[in-house]
């Protein structure tokens, strides 16, 4: 009766390291694919990152006096002050607006970079908890 007592004790044992062991693991692919998620979507704020900062590029050449000018060139005005004034409003307008969302990507990005450590320090956390607990007693 005591040895069988002792196998069953043993037995109750090994089945709960293995369902702690389904636990961390099912844990351990959620985190896994949290990451991978992340790391998604820091490539997709790149990817919008990349055309605002060509856009932001070309409007900050054709703020250049010059470039107003060359703008105007070959439209009459009886006040070209104020068409000069016009474009670089409305440069300046759209350069406002792309520096927000630059600025906002950025913020995102940090979070998400932020969000991404603390993932992988998880990740890390789990699969030693997971080795642990898939020693052999």
């Amino acid at each position: 009766m005591s040895g069988e007592n002792q196998r069953l004790k043993k037995r109750v044992a090994d089945l709960e390291r293995e369902r702690s062991a389904t636990a961390i693991q099912e844990q351990l692919e959620k985190e896994e694919q949290r990451g991978e998620t992340l790391q998604h979507h820091l490539f997709e704020i790149s990817e919008k990152e990349g055309p605002l900062s060509t856009r932001m590029d070309q409007i900050n050449q054709q703020l250049s006096p010059e470039a107003i000018e060359r703008s105007l060139a070959g439209v009459g005005s009886l006040h070209p002050e104020d068409a000069r004034e016009d474009i670089r409003k409305r440069l300046n307008n759209e350069k406002t607006r792309i520096q927000t969302q630059l600025d906002l990507l950025k913020q995102d990005q940090r979070r998400t970079q932020t969000s991404l450590a603390t993932t992988d320090g998880a990740i890390q956390r789990l699969k030693q908890k997971l080795a642990e607990a898939q020693r052999p007693q």
